[in-house]
């Protein structure tokens, strides 16, 4: 799988978060889901899919590269599911 950013280390690790939201990622969980319903995140996510997939996108020529995009999404898709679910049972 090609990564257009495997150079850059900040894409190693957490850079988004801050110290308070590392040490409770379940409150970044619980305010993902507040502002994007499972269903909306779905749909956004299957959006942008669409978007890389349909328009004239260098990075997505190969269908090697379509291919690791559509595995992506389906990894992606089943951790928003699993923090969904650890919302859900959080309670």
């Amino acid at each position: 799988m090609k990564s257009h950013f495997s150079t850059q280390t900040c894409y190693s690790q957490p850079f988004r978060l801050g110290e308070k939201e590392l040490e409770n990622p379940d409150k970044v969980i619980a305010c993902f889901f507040n502002t994007y319903p499972l269903s909306v995140a779905k749909q956004q996510l299957c959006n942008c899919i669409e978007v890389a997939l349909s328009t004239d996108n260098p990075f997505f020529t190969e269908v090697e590269d379509r291919a690791d995009l559509l595995q992506f999404y389906h990894f992606v898709e089943e951790m928003l599911e699993a923090a969904y679910a650890m919302k859900q049972y959080a309670h």
